[in-house]
């Protein structure tokens, strides 16, 4: 599943410029800074940091790239982020705002926006309820599966449907 709103983030080791500078900040006070040095997106001030984070075209000191529910360093949980509605969120709090609940198809139980998911076609599954609806065999990760007749089959499974479908067919 794509999501529009998620976008990745790097942490760079910043330029040393040698040249300093002064700088004169929103309270009319001066701040000797290098030349050309990042202004942090979150705190307007220049990041004199050896690393910063570059996120959504933007510089931040590691500290101020917060999630704007939770207020978690996303620096210190990933390299990801989510940006919708103006607000910066980490990924459960995007899911838990954003996420769309669902059903599952094997058990009816819904599906909480937050938790993962297996899907096969249009169909949405717990972890623990994506199995063959036959024999009830759960599927490993990178196993293959059929979806054959809205099902989730097994390889024996689905090849004793389309059997049984063949026969049917040359019976009538």
């Amino acid at each position: 599943m794509r999501v529009e709103n998620h976008f990745s983030f790097e942490r760079r080791e910043r330029q040393i410029l040698t040249q300093p500078d002064i700088m004169a900040t929103e309270n009319k006070s001066l701040v000797k800074t290098e030349q050309n040095a990042h202004l942090c997106s979150g705190c307007k001030m220049p990041i004199t940091d050896r690393y910063l984070l570059e996120a959504l075209g933007l510089y931040w000191h590691e500290g101020c790239l917060k999630c704007n529910c939770c207020e978690c360093k996303l620096g210190d949980i990933g390299s990801t982020l989510y940006n919708k509605a103006n607000l910066i969120l980490c990924k459960r709090d995007y899911l838990r705002l954003f996420g769309v609940p669902g059903v599952c198809a094997a058990c009816n139980k819904p599906i909480a926006a937050f938790e993962f998911v297996m899907r096969a076609a249009k169909n949405a599954y717990h972890i623990e309820c994506f199995s063959c609806q036959i024999c009830r065999q759960r599927f490993r990760v990178g196993e293959n599966f059929h979806f054959y007749n809205n099902k989730v089959l097994c390889w024996d499974h689905y090849r004793m449907e389309k059997e049984e479908e063949s026969t049917a067919e040359n019976t009538a």
